[in-house]
């Protein structure tokens, strides 16, 4: 009996479509790989104004992670996961103020950083890999979706360069105690620190923001001078204490 498959090369685009729609997937699994390999290369023969109008859909089942790759899977999970806590972490702290040396190059950083993880990922998704063909498989508009891609680096790096690296400077630094007299001005939000004063630039630290009690909210006036301790390293400052300057 022949077991051998259509030959799906000399199948247009609309006859490859018909045939996923009607293929048993489960029965024939590697018939239904090779259908969509094949669906995704008609696709991409196609002139650029006939894909703005196409609207097929790719199926619903991904080629699983290969064996050799599911370390790096795991690793760069990883790795997103603990940079988003470690960035929440750390932004809502409202105790540390970072220096301000270090601030004047943290754009500087995220640009260059967010370049050279964006080209490192277009490198990957322009190779043939098991990524890229589920991302075309998942998504009609991928091409579309990859533009965000410098955004969302940009967004995971600013904070974790902004606020986590600093802090985990100034815990490992030998630090002082400290204090040092800014000005500031008092706000409230729903989430997060309710009450709170935001400080301005001084004394080679950023502007930031520190929580208070609503106590101290209602007694101090809703701006002017502020005095501020904690312990000072070269990465910036923790603040323990703060007080009103009359």
């Amino acid at each position: 009996m022949n077991q051998q498959g259509p030959d799906f090369q000399s199948y247009s685009l609309e006859e490859l479509e018909d045939a996923l729609s009607q293929l048993d997937r489960e029965r024939f699994p590697e018939r239904f790989v090779e259908l969509q390999e094949w669906l995704v290369k008609r696709r991409d023969e196609q002139p650029e104004s006939e894909k703005a109008m196409e609207d097929a859909y790719y199926g619903e089942a991904l080629e699983p992670v290969p064996e050799e790759n599911k370390l790096w899977v795991w690793f760069w999970q990883g790795l997103l996961i603990g940079v988003l806590v470690l960035d929440m972490l750390v932004m809502f702290r409202q105790g540390y103020i970072p220096a301000a040396w270090w601030g004047e190059w943290v754009f500087t950083q995220v640009l260059v950083y967010t370049i050279a993880l964006s080209g490192a990922f277009y490198a990957f998704v322009s190779k043939d890999n098991f990524f890229s063909r589920n991302l075309k498989r998942r998504s009609r508009s991928w091409r579309f979706l990859l533009a965000f891609v410098p955004l969302l680096f940009a967004m995971f790096l600013f904070p974790f360069i902004n606020y986590v690296i600093p802090a985990a400077g100034h815990e490992l630094a030998t630090y002082n105690r400290y204090e040092y007299t800014t000005t500031s001005k008092l706000k409230t939000r729903r989430k997060g620190c309710h009450y709170r004063a935001d400080l301005d630039a001084a004394e080679g630290l950023t502007s930031s923001t520190i929580c208070i009690t609503k106590r101290d909210y209602d007694s101090m006036a809703p701006s002017g001078k502020i005095e501020v301790a904690g312990h000072r390293s070269m990465w910036g400052l923790t603040v323990t204490a703060y007080r009103e300057v009359p």
